[in-house]
């Protein structure tokens, strides 16, 4: 009888244990949750950022508050050769600046290849891409940080 006793009020606290348990690893799994819901906005609101400045017109303004001027002509770089096509003429203080919004032209693709072929002796950086990135990287961090702390709260 006692032996019977006994048993029953170990499975009962046994029970309770795994109830305990399993109520704790629920609400640790809501607080994971929430924070990657809340991630998932802010890599949204990041994104969002990157696209209002890297907006054609934004570039625009921006460009020409450095005083950047229209060229009146463009010179492109051949990649295989490194020569010049084209000649370059100064540009007129007070020119408007516009941007080419439409990827498929001429010099678009022209850029593009200079661009991706690192043309010796310029440096050229995008800034937009960079950000991005740096956004991206933050995002990923920020969700191995969550991830990391819930492998940790599940392992006690």
């Amino acid at each position: 009888m006692a032996l019977a006793v006994l048993v029953a009020m170990a499975s009962a606290l046994a029970l309770l244990f795994l109830n305990t348990m399993r109520a704790e690893q629920s609400f640790t799994l809501s607080t994971l949750r929430s924070d990657v819901s809340t991630l998932n906005e802010r890599e949204q609101a990041l994104d969002s950022e990157i696209s209002a400045v890297s907006a054609p017109e934004e570039l625009t303004l921006k460009a020409e508050s450095y005083g950047m001027v229209k060229p009146a002509s463009i010179t492109y770089v051949s990649r295989d050769t490194g020569k010049k096509l084209g000649v370059a003429h100064p540009s007129q203080a007070g020119t408007a600046l516009s941007v080419n919004t439409l990827p498929s032209t001429p010099a678009s693709k022209a850029a593009g290849e200079v661009i991706a072929s690192g043309t010796v002796g310029l440096h050229i950086t995008d800034p937009v891409a960079q950000a991005q990135a740096r956004a991206k990287e933050k995002a990923a961090a920020d969700a191995a940080a969550a991830k990391a702390e819930a492998a940790k709260k599940t392992s006690k």
